[in-house]
């Protein structure tokens, strides 16, 4: 388990959001805490798949061919 100390100004925000959406201030921190673990799991994914891409271990395909050619261009 963690804690996490705030500055009054912030700590306020937090209070005045929470009671506004419905919810606990510790579950906008914990739902803002997992955006941003998503976010930094999706980058390092980009990342390498482009690094891949880089040394020719993954190719790219132009989504216009590929709507072409799963038909899905009626």
């Amino acid at each position: 388990m963690h804690t996490i100390q705030l500055d009054q100004p912030t700590e306020q925000a937090l209070n005045h959001i929470a009671t506004r959406q419905g919810l606990t201030p510790d579950t906008i921190i914990k739902n803002a805490l997992l955006d941003y673990l998503a976010e930094e799991q999706a980058i390092t994914k980009a990342d390498a798949a482009y690094k891949n891409y880089l040394d020719g271990k993954e190719s790219i395909h132009d989504f216009d061919d590929v709507v072409k050619e799963l038909g899905l261009d009626d």
